[in-house]
């Protein structure tokens, strides 16, 4: 016979797993921990945990101005001229560097502008990865947000800040 002792620890330990998870259990409950020197006909060893998911291949991404068109006078990062019309663009980052092509980004991304939204009209800009702008009235700063999820990776947001005058 084998000695009670360490099955009554290994029962107590699995009872106070349970307790956290809210289940319980009865005292002819078999507790089960794993492969023992003596395995016992229809016993098998317990599974080995599951790898974990490799890093996300996506790292980054950068958000900035990349083309202007109408009165656009003046026109920067930081400053968007009242009826010019400017397209902000993602651009995906691949941990390694460089930039992610979009088989390994997707094309799950999603624009807000939760300060300043009233100052510029948006427009489509043939590509989901970029949002054309137009100062309509002036403000002193407008929050433009990406939210990139690359898929089998956490999402990845950026803001950028500008003015509209």
């Amino acid at each position: 016979m084998s000695s009670r002792r360490g099955v009554g620890r290994q029962a107590l330990g699995l009872t106070a797993v349970l307790a956290v998870l809210g289940c319980s259990f009865s005292k002819n409950t078999v507790v089960v921990t794993g492969p023992s020197q003596s395995m016992g006909p229809g016993v098998s060893p317990s599974p080995a945990a599951p790898a974990s998911p490799p890093a996300c291949a996506v790292a980054d991404m950068a958000l900035a101005f990349i083309g202007r068109v109408g009165t656009c006078t003046g026109a920067s990062d930081i400053l968007l001229p009242v009826g010019c019309t400017a397209t902000l663009t993602a651009t995906p980052r691949l941990r390694g560097g460089g930039n992610a092509p979009p088989e390994v980004h997707g094309t799950n991304i999603r624009y807000a502008i939760p300060v300043g939204a009233t100052a510029v009209q948006v427009f489509e800009a043939g590509n989901p990865f970029n949002l054309a702008l137009r100062g309509a009235t002036p403000a002193a700063v407008v929050r433009v947000e990406a939210t990139l999820v690359p898929p089998g990776c956490a999402p990845i947001t950026r803001a950028v800040e500008f003015q509209v005058r």
